[in-house]
């Protein structure tokens, strides 16, 4: 037989009584206390599992509970679970063992987090139903305009011809995409994808440009993004990072309002390094294909950068890290193209 003292919670309220517990040879378990006596079979209680030198729970039919300390005889007495959760246990209790088993689930979380989310999300861009993410387009193009673009102040045959422009790029490698045209306000000089194949372009990133062909420059990078999915692949990665966080955690909460934050979340993205050397690669070939001059995205670049320099930062620079990078890459790019 053996005796420990313990806690006994009945279940409905926090105050716990003292009492002792026996646990005989054939498996009959007593309850004693403070005007508490129980006899139990011990297959009618549910025990937790072991977890360092936390006390063990058992859960009493009816929903009631007894908290004893933990030591090795209760627990070989205790347990009735498969012997590999008492090595676990063992375990868990050698320090270098639980150091290196932190180490390796930091790093299985970082392999998720760094490949096979974007991996994922890649696919799931791929295979996303065209009006889900033709609404989303839609709904974040409406954020933007309640909150922080107004409509566009060109003449109307300007805006004629940037249209022209656009369809002359996009027609050939992305006839459903649409150009938007907008004052930008405070985000300035600026020109982004969103999905469902949508690029908005602002008038004070016209008016920084030195001429049509930077324009298109900069038009070619964004339909860059549109064929590469990446406004929405970038979307899926955020909140696919949150999910997961959410779901490790159990915050059902964060699951569930994810969906009416989304134009939000999309609204404060910002491209990788990869992504944007992604749209510059295939901004430098739609430029090459279409008789275009691709040395015009570097040279824009430079404007960009040459604005930050004078400390008025554009926008456009904010969300499209390493202009410096970029262009020399851009360079090189239009250098390893075959001449015609």
């Amino acid at each position: 037989m053996i005796r420990r003292s313990g806690r006994y919670f009945d279940g409905t309220s926090s105050r716990a009584t003292e009492v002792e517990l026996a646990l005989y040879a054939d498996g009959t378990l007593t309850i004693a206390g403070d005007g508490l006596s129980l006899r139990l079979a011990r297959d009618a209680v549910r025990v937790s599992p072991r977890l360092g030198g936390t006390p063990r729970v058992l859960t009493l039919p009816g929903g009631a509970r007894c908290e004893l300390a933990d030591d090795d005889e209760l627990d070989r007495a205790l347990s009735s679970g498969p012997g590999w959760r008492r090595h676990l246990d063992r375990l868990e209790r050698r320090a270098p063992l639980a150091l290196a088993a932190a180490v390796l689930t930091v790093a299985a979380l970082a392999a998720v987090v760094w490949l096979g989310i974007p991996a994922l999300a890649h696919t799931a861009a791929r295979s996303l139903p065209a009006d889900i993410d033709a609404q989303l387009g839609e709904s974040t193009l409406a954020a933007l305009d309640e909150s922080l673009l107004s409509a566009s102040a060109l003449p109307a045959a300007r805006r004629e011809e940037l249209g022209a422009l656009f369809d002359s790029l996009a027609r050939p490698v992305e006839p459903g995409a649409r150009l938007v045209l907008r004052k930008g306000g405070r985000v300035g000089a600026n020109a982004f994808a969103l999905p469902g194949s949508v690029v908005i372009l602002t008038d004070e990133l016209t008016q920084l440009a030195a001429d049509d062909a930077e324009i298109a420059a900069v038009l070619a990078h964004e339909l860059g993004h549109v064929a590469e999915r990446h406004a929405l692949r970038s979307l899926l990665q955020n909140t696919g990072i949150v999910l997961l966080i959410a779901a490790t955690l159990g915050d059902v909460t964060s699951i569930s309002s994810l969906g009416a934050t989304l134009p939000t979340t999309l609204l404060q993205l910002q491209y990788s390094r990869r992504f944007e050397h992604e749209a510059d690669g295939y901004a430098v070939a739609l430029l090459a294909d279409t008789g275009r001059d691709p040395e015009a995205l570097a040279s824009v670049l430079a404007r960009l950068e040459g604005q930050s320099s004078a400390g008025l930062l554009p926008a456009y620079l904010s969300t499209h890290p390493g202009p410096d990078e970029r262009a020399v890459a851009i360079r090189r790019a239009v250098n390893a193209r075959p001449q015609r």
